[in-house]
This record gives structure tokens, C-alpha cells and sequence, in this order.
């Protein structure tokens, strides 16, 4: 089995001791191939946390309902602040992991603001795709 980058790692202990389990583990022959998930039964808040390679940078992930999103993008909507376009570091997107499970509460205003995050930034990234200069 391939090794999780030490801040990812960490994040797995952190989040067993909150009381998520490993709900699935798959690792790939090729290097860098990986999908990890853990779950939190019985709460109202952040339900899975799932982390992926596939040949590149880990992805990081969280169940909020139905739906699936970037922990910072979760947070930065929590916090009504706007997002920032620059990568985080593992030992950044552990941090803002823990502290979004501590935080979200499960709330209908919560989930909103963060599905309407979500919605803004994906029309954002499209216009800026289609040759449309993002807003500064």
C-alpha cells in the first residue's frame, strides 16, 4: 500500500479520533493511484471524507448532504469570505478540514451557503474557461 503524504495521514488519526472510520480503501498498481473514504455515522454534519490520487496531487473532499466539496471553498462559505486562488498545502487542507467537521453543525443555512458557494465559483471557473477574465 502506497503511503499518504504525512499531513494527510495525520488527518486520517485526527478524524478517528472524531469518530470517522475507514468506509472504503482502494489503492492502484501504478504509482500515485489511490481513493480513501471515511465516515461518521449518525451525524447531522460533515458525513464522509474522501481523499484521491490518480498520478498527481491528492484531492480532498467532504459529504455535506447530497454533495460533494473542496473543505476550503465549505469553510471560506461558512465564514462569508471570498475565495482565494491559491492551492493550500496538505498541512493547510488538514487544518481547514478539522476545523470545517468542528464547525459545520448539519444547519439549513449552512448548507445553503455552501452549495451556493459551490454554484458561484463552478459559473466563475466556466466563464473563465470560455476566455471570460474572472472577477478581482
Amino acid at each position: 500500500m502506497p503511503e499518504l503524504p504525512e499531513s494527510l495521514a495525520a488527518l486520517v488519526a485526527d478524524l478517528e479520533d472524531m469518530g470517522f472510520e475507514t468506509e472504503r480503501e482502494e489503492w492502484h498498481p501504478w504509482p500515485g493511484g489511490g481513493d480513501m473514504q471515511l465516515r461518521r455515522p449518525r451525524t447531522r454534519g460533515v458525513k464522509r471524507v474522501r481523499m484521491m490520487q490518480d498520478r498527481g496531487p491528492w484531492d480532498l473532499e467532504v459529504q455535506i448532504g447530497r454533495g460533494w466539496y473542496e473543505p476550503y471553498t465549505a469553510l471560506l462559505a461558512l465564514d462569508e469570505r471570498p475565495h482565494q486562488q491559491r492551492a493550500l498545502s496538505h498541512a493547510e487542507r488538514h487544518a481547514v478540514t478539522i476545523k470545517l467537521v468542528q464547525r459545520f453543525t448539519g444547519s439549513r443555512t449552512q448548507r445553503r451557503a455552501i452549495k451556493d458557494r459551490a454554484k458561484q465559483l463552478s459559473l466563475v471557473y466556466t466563464r473563465w474557461a470560455e476566455g471570460e477574465v474572472p472577477p478581482k
